[in-house]
């Protein structure tokens, strides 16, 4: 087949021509040959057929179109007209479809005008042109048809300009005024070829009728435009007039026609010489400003580089257009547009600068910035220009200063994110990495001194979190001042409320960077536009400067929506609002649906503003919002996913800020596992706060979450925060508690003798408190210790005293809990039978509590004994059953102990293979806890794989 897009629609089928009559399928096949060997939507299909409005049959209709293109085409088999989950896709192969040939053919010449090598210029653009038959499917109708046919004309029209252009430079004259004359015609007001006519009769001997097309082609841009020749064909014009006065030169004697070198601006600023990392950027940058892809050969490449102040947006801008500048032979024009300045600069004087950088000297005639932008865009229609725009305020700013020839390129860095910007390809550019962060050290200071003192180093490096400009600031002050250690300055950055006045130098600072776009953010009377108007957006709306004030007092990197709006004290759709505002401002981040990041620097900036702007009244109540929020929801989740646990009385719900429900225990786990981190840091800034009560209760609540994902950071700091609040109320249950959740860490860490210290102190207020339920529970962990110390005959007799006791007082969770001990005992003294009845009943007690869990774990324990007692059969199929219930609790250690017992009868029944495979997973696990038991895991499956 052979298709014809670059004029009136021609289809061949086996060198046959073939006629479609219908319009609607001239279109549809227009529009499928556009986007060729790509899915096309059904929804953009029925656009092209029916407009904005398709009837409700259109679904139906369009499948019937196609079925008829289809066999007029002789595609029965459907294999050329495929279709898609997403809609049609046409296949075509190569040399098939002549706007792809044309497109190839663009670019060829593209790079050789690049190398000017005007030879393949002109071949190439030769046979592009023999492809033209006249406007691109002028036969079909079609809005998306008749904007894709300008496209193609306006690249027609370039490439005629670089035939011509390439004509002239190898002295190729043969009917080429003829030519110019027709294109002077048909684009009268594109000075290209008035220049090009201009010089090709000048050369010929016929000056004065170069002079003619000067002077009708003023008039034509003083009547249509008011604009004067541009400076370039003023140029030839003078030279013309100036070669006048002498001999007449003959065609035979005429060494070739005058070329004039076109203005070449080179405005760049100097590359850095230590520019680290941002490889994966560069790439991408490089490709999108030089793209290869002929279907974009026409369009404009427009990036956008946004991020906070001081992210390093302009130094990968510059570096950037250093790499691809070699592909912009014409020049490269730069600009500070001053965006977060009070005046920035406007898009009128910008022009003027950019104009008088291309050659005009005169801008008299140019009345407004209108028409200094249509000169503009004249100016460097088909030329190879790189524009780099820095620092801009807004789309609005940007848009008169795009070029408008898809031949250039422009890259534009902003504090704003800019999806006005139509077509654009956009970039946030996020914090170092930890490696690009220590190279940009390095560079600075110096290897030696980072191998030197490497945790200092780290130290330093993470107080800068990521951010470029506070890298560079510490390296330079360690620079200079060759006798610090790099610890000194580490020392100085660990305080937080004056690591700001450290990352200063001179008049480079971080606080200043993020002063500049904070005095920037709208006051609430502008915001909205993108919000639905039922909103509430006048007494409720609240100032985006405010929403990063308080931000600061959160204490953490990461906040959910729900968490944010109880810390504004609004609702989430008016807290929403204002949030979406700081990100598009680059001062906060938006990592995925419904929860925002705030880089840590940026943090204790926003702290300093509270702690300046904010009554220390509003302060508080704004921690206390959030504290209560996050104990709501901790509750929640923990009881959605350990429903028998004794759990301390919680204060009355915020109803203005309700906590959310969980379904199911994944739902409570997967809450939980994004909100770990933030919760040591609110517990923190509620203890600061003096709200002592939640402080304590916070870390309560998490006691399960953290013992069965083995969160030992976290659960030592929210620990230590919780008791010291606990004791600074005097308020024993809440000390008692603390102390329970230490000694429970501290027996998972295999550390017994200080895990006795605390049970035996909470006991003590258990039994101080008259708290029975309490006291056992103390009782059954002193049993624990005495295991972990080796004496399990005293364990045993211990935990049947318990025992006894927890039926006495008909506490059910915590008689399962003491059989599943003494069971554990039993087991490792060899009595596997008396081990198993034990649990049995541990389960039985578990299934009539209705608590899948513990359930879960007495069904792991017997399959342990079983594999204890030898038998590997039943021990196997006990552990596989239960898997995948632990895993869903998100017991890590629960998981690691069932695969390696997994390994272990696997072993014994002779499969080898599965066994290696348990054994790996399981010591990865134990390895990701810091168990010991890794290295156990690990000899045992060294030996199987000797064996």
């Amino acid at each position: 087949m052979r298709f014809g897009l670059l004029g009136p629609l021609e289809v061949e089928v086996e060198g046959r021509p073939v006629v479609i009559g219908s319009a609607m399928h001239r279109a549809l096949l227009a529009v499928l040959l556009l986007r060729a060997n790509r899915p096309v939507a059904q929804g953009a299909l029925q656009a092209v057929l029916w407009g904005e409005n398709p009837p409700a049959t259109a679904a139906a209709s369009l499948k019937n179109h196609v079925s008829r293109l289809r066999r007029i085409l002789g595609d029965g088999t459907g294999e050329r007209l495929r279709t898609v989950p997403s809609g049609y896709l046409f296949r075509v192969e190569d040399g098939e479809l002549d706007t792809e040939e044309f497109r190839a053919l663009i670019l060829d010449g593209r790079d050789a005008r690049a190398r000017q090598d005007w030879s393949r210029v002109h071949r190439a653009t030769s046979e592009a042109l023999r492809l033209w038959r006249g406007t691109p499917l002028d036969d079909v109708p079609g809005e998306a048809v008749h904007l894709e046919s300008r496209h193609l004309a306006e690249a027609h029209r370039e490439m005629l300009e670089w035939h011509f252009d390439a004509a002239i430079r190898l002295g190729v004259h043969d009917g080429l005024a003829a030519r110019l004359a027709t294109a002077v015609e048909e684009h009268p007001l594109v000075e290209t070829f008035s220049m090009q006519l201009m010089q090709v009769l000048h050369g010929s001997g016929r000056s004065a009728e170069a002079l003619e097309v000067y002077q009708r082609l003023r008039r034509t841009l003083v009547d249509e435009l008011g604009l004067e020749p541009s400076a370039q064909v003023q140029t030839v014009q003078r030279q013309i007039l100036d070669a006048s006065t002498g001999p007449e030169p003959t065609p035979a004697s005429h060494p070739g026609p005058a070329h004039v070198p076109p203005h070449i601006p080179a405005h760049l600023p100097a590359d850095l010489a230590d520019f680290t990392g941002r490889e994966a950027y560069v790439r991408d940058l490089c490709a999108l400003l030089t793209p290869t892809d002929p279907a974009n050969a026409a369009a404009l490449p427009v990036c956008t580089i946004t991020g906070m102040g001081g992210a390093g947006k302009t130094a990968l801008a510059v570096h950037t257009a250093h790499r691809v500048k070699d592909g912009f032979p014409d020049g490269q024009l730069y600009i500070d547009l001053r965006g977060r300045d009070a005046t920035p600069r406007t898009p009128d004087e910008v022009l003027g600068g950019f104009l008088r950088d291309l050659g005009v000297a005169d801008q008299a005639a140019l009345a407004d910035q209108d028409a200094k932008a249509a000169r503009y865009r004249t100016l460097t229609a088909g030329r190879r220009l790189l524009v780099v725009l820095d620092n801009a305020r807004d789309a609005a700013q940007v848009r008169p200063l795009l070029p408008g020839s898809g031949s250039c390129a422009v890259l534009v860095t902003s504090r704003h994110k800019l999806p006005g910007l139509d077509g654009a390809s956009h970039l946030d550019l996020d914090e170092l990495n930890a490696d690009e962060a220590r190279t940009l050290l390095s560079r600075i200071i110096g290897q030696a001194r980072i191998d030197a003192e490497p945790e200092a180093t780290d130290a330093v490096l993470g107080f800068c979190a990521g951010l470029p400009l506070a890298v560079r600031i510490a390296g330079a002050r360690l620079a200079s001042r060759a006798r610090w250690k790099v610890a000194t300055l580490a020392d100085r950055l660990a305080d937080e409320r004056r690591r700001l006045d450290e990352l200063r130098l001179a008049d480079v600072a971080v606080r200043s960077c993020f002063q500049v776009s904070y005095t920037s953010l709208e006051a609430p009377d502008s915001l909205g536009a993108g919000f639905p108007t039922g909103r509430n957006r006048d007494a409720d709306r609240v100032d985006p400067a405010r929403a990063l004030r308080l931000l600061g007092l959160c204490g953490s990197s990461e906040i959910s929506l729900p968490a944010a709006a109880a810390l504004l004290g609004r609702s989430p759709d008016v807290a929403e609002e204002a949030l979406e505002v700081l990100v598009d401002a680059c001062l906060l981040d938006h990592p995925m649906p419904g929860r925002y990041r705030l880089h840590d620097l940026l943090r204790v900036y926003a702290a300093e503003r509270a702690a300046e702007e904010e009554p220390e009244a509003e302060q508080v109540a704004a921690v206390e919002r959030l504290a209560r929020w996050t104990l709501a929801a901790l509750a929640g989740a923990d009881a959605a996913t350990f429903p028998n646990n004794r759990r301390p009385e919680l204060p009355a719900p915020d109803p203005d800020h309700p906590a959310p429900e969980f379904a199911d225990q994944e739902a409570a786990l997967a809450w939980f596992d994004l909100e770990a981190e933030a919760l040591t840091a609110t517990t923190a800034v509620a203890a600061a706060r003096g709200l002592h009560t939640l402080a304590w209760l916070i870390p309560a609540f998490a006691m399960g979450f953290l013992r069965a994902s083995c969160r030992y950071p976290e659960w030592a700091a929210l620990n230590t925060i919780g008791l010291a609040s606990a004791r600074a109320l005097g308020d024993r249950e809440g000390e008692a508690r603390m102390l329970t959740a230490r000694s429970s860490m501290l027996l998972q860490l295999n550390q017994p003798d200080e895990a006795e210290v605390c049970i035996r102190a909470a006991l003590y207020l258990r039994r101080a408190m008259g708290d029975a339920v309490g006291e056992l529970a103390q009782l059954s962990n002193l049993g624990i210790v005495y295991e972990r110390q080796g004496r399990d005959e005293l364990a045993r007799s211990h935990y049947e005293d318990v025992l006894a006791l927890a039926r006495k007082i008909g506490r059910r969770s915590a008689e399962a809990n003491v059989l599943n001990n003494l069971a554990t005992v039993e087991d490792r003294l060899g009595n596997y039978d008396a081990a198993l009845s034990h649990l049995a009943a541990c389960r039985a007690v578990w299934r009539e509590l209705d608590d899948p869990d513990g359930e879960s774990f007495a069904q792991a324990n017997i399959g342990a004994v079983l594999l204890h007692r030898g038998d590997f059969a039943q021990a196997l199929a006990c552990l596989e059953e239960v898997l995948p219930v632990t895993r869903s609790f998100g017991n890590r250690i629960g998981e690691a102990e069932n695969l390696t017992h997994q390994g272990q009868a696997l072993e014994a029944l002779g499969r080898h293979a599965e066994a290696r495979e348990r054994l790996q997973q399981a010591g990865q696990l134990w390895k990701e806890l810091g168990d010991p038991q890794y290295e156990e895991v690990t000899a045992a499956l060294a030996a199987a794989e000797a064996r």
